[in-house]
């Protein structure tokens, strides 16, 4: 995929979002964790379940196909979504916007490449917006067991090349054994002055192997 799409896209989410420009994440919401194992930049951390809004975002050489991804879900979050009474099944639908939260996730689904928008903690599958647009799917994440690497700078090409190395190198060294790819996480707009950026590659490990301290 084009990197440029990618600072496309994190310019769009925390211009809405409103972060500081030299990266001061407050007020927002951010999605929980527990660390099991610590070691500098690497982390293994434990993931309960958890919302998200997802939509595909294009052909991966489309720039405009990943700002529409961003739009859909934005669209999402703003109120194209429906909310259905238990109560009164013959009212009208109506729909209710919800905080953004931090970070969005991106990773590689097949040929093209996938957009997460956490949902805050307090949704659940009950009483979470219904997305009006077919494309716009929300989903239960299960709690799995993710090493995570973050690091700062420009959220590019060559660095996020770079920063996957360090995290497979730490992997082996812990002989973890991992499930599925790598996905990236954002935290700070492109504009935020790099060395105070928070930026993330995570990828799922078996729980089964433990990787704690001893």
């Amino acid at each position: 995929m084009k990197w440029y799409s990618f600072f496309l896209i994190f310019s769009l989410f925390f211009l809405f979002l409103g972060c500081s420009a030299v990266g001061i994440r407050s007020g927002t919401e951010q999605l929980g964790y527990t660390v099991v194992d610590k070691e500098g930049s690497f982390e293994i951390r434990e993931y309960d379940n958890f919302l998200v809004a997802e939509t595909i975002m294009g052909e991966s050489h489309s720039k405009d196909s990943s700002s529409n991804g961003f739009r859909k879900l934005f669209k999402y979050i703003s109120g194209d979504n429906s909310i259905v009474s238990s109560e009164k099944i013959e009212d009208e639908a109506s729909s209710m916007k919800i905080a953004m939260t931090a970070p969005v996730f991106m990773e590689p689904d097949r040929s093209q490449w996938k957009m997460s928008f956490v949902l805050p903690n307090k949704y659940n599958l009950k009483n979470v917006p219904i997305p009006n647009n077919s494309e716009v799917t929300v989903k239960e994440v299960k709690s799995k067991r993710m090493v995570v690497y973050t690091f700062s700078g420009n959220f590019d090409f060559e660095n996020i090349e770079k920063q996957k190395g360090k995290l497979q190198d730490w992997v082996t060294k812990k002989n973890l054994k991992t499930k599925n790819g790598f996905s990236y996480a954002g935290y700070d707009p492109p504009w935020t002055v790099p060395s105070l950026r928070k930026n993330e590659i995570l990828i799922e490990v078996d729980s089964t192997i433990r990787g704690d301290k001893p």
